[in-house]
Formats: C-alpha cells, sequence, structure tokens
C-alpha cells in the first residue's frame, strides 16, 4: 500500500513539476527527472513538449490539472482528439493519473492530492 502511494506521489511530483517550471528551465528540468527516476523520465519529455507545442496544448494541460470531476476529463481530452501530436499519450496518462485522484478524493470528501 506505502509504494501505491509513493507510486501515485510520484506521477504528481512530477507532473505539477513540469506544468509549473519556466519553459527555458523545461530540458533541465526533465534530464533530472530521467536521472533520478528513469521510469518517469519519457512521460515528463512528453509532457514537456506537449506543454511546449503551444499555448492551447499547454492550456488543455492545465485544463485537465485543474479539473474537479472525471466528466470534466473525459470532455477535455475528447477535445484533445482534434489535435495530432506524437506526445498525446501523456495526455491520457495524466488524464488517468487525475481521474484516479478525484475517484479517491470521494472516499476523503473532495479532497485531492493534486
Amino acid at each position: 500500500m506505502e509504494q501505491k502511494l509513493q507510486q501515485e506521489w510520484t506521477w504528481f511530483s512530477t507532473t505539477s513539476s513540469i506544468l509549473h517550471e519556466r519553459p527555458e528551465r523545461l530540458q533541465n528540468l526533465v534530464l533530472q527527472v530521467a536521472k533520478s527516476s528513469p521510469e518517469m523520465g519519457r512521460y515528463a519529455s512528453d509532457l514537456a513538449r506537449l506543454r511546449m507545442s503551444g499555448i492551447v496544448m499547454e492550456n488543455m494541460l492545465f485544463m485537465i490539472w485543474k479539473a474537479r470531476s472525471s466528466g470534466q476529463v473525459d470532455q477535455i481530452i475528447t477535445q484533445s482528439s482534434l489535435f495530432e501530436h506524437p506526445c498525446t499519450g501523456a495526455l491520457t496518462v495524466l488524464a488517468d493519473v487525475i481521474k484516479k485522484d478525484l475517484s479517491g478524493c470521494d472516499k476523503r470528501q473532495q479532497e485531492t492530492i493534486h
């Protein structure tokens, strides 16, 4: 159970770091993530590439991050299908992480991790 919580925390921590880092420092951050956690390196890289691909995609990432329901996340993901990008798999992963947190939030009385 503790390992599972640690894994979830790693996903949230990595996502938050990538979404909130200044653009000029993203490359260094991705390298740090890959060095300390190779399995998270690809996700961090893809998320950073999505963020840097343009304001529309960056806004979409933040909308997923700030979503308050699984339905909202699904709606955003549906909109994202209009965009072709080689890193869109990271969007799906992000959506799954957020939806999992939102579904667990019901058990924690509306308190999300993200």
